[in-house]
């Protein structure tokens, strides 16, 4: 067993991207408890009415991508283990949203693009697998780019068009924002390609305005 200066002495070679290394795990554990909130608050209204059927559709889109840029660029151990059970709850949300979808249209639309964009996922991930896998990588990091710029557009124009966060989570929206403002400092430490920088600066910009949709809305 250490001694206390052994401990001091071994914790004082760590330098700042060590540290960083460590607590990397963290935010997307934050952003994982935060969709929880969601599934919590759509499973306690027994309703998905506060959240946009095309956002859920770009954001699982989203995550799609992001594993593909992940894994195929071959991205820190944490990110890429943490993804996964973040892409396992954004599935139950989207379950959500199509078994409390409002009309039949809205649940087999919802089915069919879920159903599609799950075989194209597939597929590039074949591709990867087949040798492609940097270009696949690459790709799938730029696309996750362009859609981190427009995913949040159809929620925060829902919630305008609405005048209403009802059914919204406050939590997901506030735990997010904490994830994204912590992981995008990390990332800067320990050094990972542009496309996740652009992507953290977008959903933190659209997170605080959300933040102000809540506020804006909140007697209506």
């Amino acid at each position: 067993m250490m001694t206390t200066s052994e401990l001091i002495q071994y914790f004082s070679t760590f330098t700042l991207r060590d540290i960083a290394q460590i607590l990397i795990w963290f935010p997307p554990a934050i952003n994982f408890v935060g969709m929880c909130f969601q599934v919590q608050k759509n499973s306690q209204l027994r309703s998905a009415v506060g959240m946009s059927n095309v956002f859920m559709m770009l954001r699982y889109l989203t995550a799609c991508a992001q594993i593909l840029y992940l894994y195929f660029l071959d991205l820190p151990f944490a990110y890429r283990v943490m993804i996964l059970p973040q892409w396992v709850l954004l599935a139950v949300l989207v379950w959500q949203q199509i078994y409390y979808a409002e009309t039949h249209h809205e649940g087999h639309w919802l089915t069919g693009t879920t159903i599609s964009l799950t075989v194209v996922w597939i597929y590039c991930m074949y591709l990867g697998v087949a040798g492609y896998g940097t270009v696949v990588g690459e790709w799938s990091g730029w696309l996750m780019v362009f859609l981190g710029a427009i995913v949040q557009l159809p929620q925060i124009y829902r919630n305008y068009r609405r005048k209403s966060t009802h059914g919204y989570s406050l939590g997901y929206v506030c735990f997010s924002l904490v994830a994204y403002s912590f992981d995008w400092t990390l990332a800067a430490i320990i050094g990972v390609p542009i496309q996740t920088h652009v992507a953290y600066t977008r959903a933190m910009s659209y997170r605080l305005f959300e933040l102000g949709q809540f506020y804006m809305y909140k007697k209506k």
